[in-house]
């Protein structure tokens, strides 16, 4: 029985592949079983999706700022999504990609993982987003391909680091470096009073 062996860590993990396969076989079962949950005790809410541009006042001869609502977006599914995605991923994972997913462990790397949380965290990011009273469709995608190009950095990290002999981080310290990354970061510091309200809206629309 092949025991894991935890990178930068002396001793060796207990934990088998037999039991990580039965770990990610629950997990996909329960995040599947939260998903069917929330679509069935949660709400509606539904959050818009908007646009910005300059549009022409001819009572002003000027150039204008104005919004338009592209289309609305009900939270539950974007939650929904992300509960399924991580559902799909530990049974991939468990099944017909475990023969790949044991021996990349073995290596020290988890490709997997970075793929998933690409999809995962970009859309929960997005989810988040919403939360917090950013609903520009540009702005919204921004958040979700930074947090996608950031697990896909991680990736690269770890492949790269399987043709060194000691571990680099350049491809996170190049990221640091591109202007406009601590969008995601930022989130949380945007509207945080919306964000608040949203969350006590959602969970008490989800109780009902």
């Amino acid at each position: 029985m092949y025991k894991l062996k935890i990178p930068f860590i002396k001793q060796k993990s207990k934990i088998s592949f037999s039991y990580l396969n039965k770990f990610n076989l629950s997990m996909a079962l329960l995040h599947f079983v939260q998903a069917i949950v929330m679509i069935i005790i949660a709400k509606g809410y539904s959050l818009p999706v908007t646009t910005s541009y300059l549009t022409f006042n001819d009572s002003t001869k000027h150039l204008e700022p104005a919004t338009k609502n592209l289309f609305n977006v009900d939270l539950v599914w974007v939650v929904v999504i992300f509960l399924l995605m991580s559902a799909v991923a530990h049974l991939i994972v468990a099944t017909i990609y475990r023969k790949t997913y044991e021996n990349d462990l073995k290596k020290g790397i988890n490709k997997a993982r970075w793929v998933e949380y690409a999809f995962s965290a970009s859309t929960m990011m997005v989810g988040i987003a919403f939360l917090s009273g950013i609903y520009d469709l540009s702005t919204l995608l921004l958040i979700f391909t930074a947090v996608a190009v950031m697990n896909f950095m991680g990736l690269a990290m770890e492949l790269w680091n399987q043709l060194t002999k000691r571990t680099n981080c350049f491809s996170f310290i190049a990221w640091r470096m591109i202007p406009g990354r601590n969008l995601t970061g930022s989130i949380a510091r945007v509207g945080q009073s919306d964000l608040v309200k949203n969350l006590m809206k959602f969970g008490h629309g989800a109780g009902k």
